[in-house]
């Protein structure tokens, strides 16, 4: 389905009854649906968005993407939809966006459920979080194995030929001991048929999203807020939240021990149950 919002299309999909909850992506409505448990759909009506430029929505200007405008379309798409108060989920960088909607419309968000992310973007100090982490927990097998993944993609003589977005997948894909609890998990079937637009997705993470800092204003997030986070998860390790998700007045907060940066798969049934009760208190 698409919505005319702010000037542009926006492709949603919706499923279930119950509390409506937008999943916002850069991913692609897809990978969201294929990750997330349908028994949510029992307790939320969850609605898929890919957000402006990106998945199915109109492809528009790139050079047009700013957080202002992105928080401008959720705000309309929820009165589009003739929505009350929205819960919204944000996994990876899609969190800093939910962040910010929640920051910016308190009155218009019930719940703020943040997946797979930091408090900020790669700043010098995250950077270096995030490297110590790896070179501190990872074995030495799960490094070998990452290191085999990157040599067998440049050995690939078409790799050259790839689009920017089947780069991006291949490299996902390579990807899987920094990513994903068991190292060597071919998430390959997550992406068939996902409609991604990486130029779009790399102008929301290295432009409109840089050097964005939600510590400042965490305190001021008034609705529930629920921090699901993978022990391996070895992009956006846990210890970027140490300090700071103490600042929320009120947060829930669990680590996914055999998960990496898709806990709502990984760890489906315990991640699926831990929201539902949270939920429902």
């Amino acid at each position: 389905m698409y919505a005319d919002v702010n000037g542009t299309k926006l492709y949603y999909t919706m499923e279930g009854t119950g509390i409506p909850c937008m999943i916002i992506s850069y991913a692609g409505t897809l990978f969201y649906e294929r990750t997330f448990s349908k028994e949510l759909q029992k307790y939320f009506q969850l609605i898929y968005v890919d957000l402006r430029g990106g998945g199915q929505s109109d492809p528009g200007i790139i050079g047009e993407i700013t957080l202002a405008s992105l928080v401008e379309d959720v705000e309309q798409l929820r009165q589009t939809l003739n929505l009350n108060k929205i819960a919204v989920i944000g996994h990876s960088g899609n969190s800093w966006l939910a962040l910010e909607y929640a920051r910016q419309y308190p009155r218009n968000i019930s719940h703020l459920i943040l997946v797979g992310q930091g408090p900020k973007s790669g700043t010098e100090d995250t950077v270096k979080e995030q490297q110590n982490y790896w070179e501190t927990f990872s074995s030495g097998e799960r490094k070998t194995i990452l290191e085999r993944n990157l040599q067998q993609l440049t050995e690939d003589e078409q790799f050259d030929t790839f689009s920017t977005s089947e780069s991006f997948i291949k490299m996902y894909v390579a990807w899987a001991p920094r990513l994903w609890c068991d190292a060597q998990f071919d998430c390959s079937h997550l992406w068939k048929e996902v409609n991604l637009n990486a130029d779009v997705l790399r102008r929301f993470l290295d432009i409109v999203m840089k050097d964005y800092d939600s510590t400042s204003f965490l305190s001021e997030i008034t609705c529930p807020v629920f921090l699901a986070l993978g022990k391996y998860d070895f992009l956006n390790p846990p210890i970027l939240w140490d300090g700071e998700k103490e600042k929320f007045p009120d947060c829930t907060y669990h680590l996914f021990e055999r998960s990496g940066h898709n806990p709502q798969l990984e760890e489906q049934t315990l991640f699926t149950s831990k929201i539902i009760a949270w939920i429902m208190k």
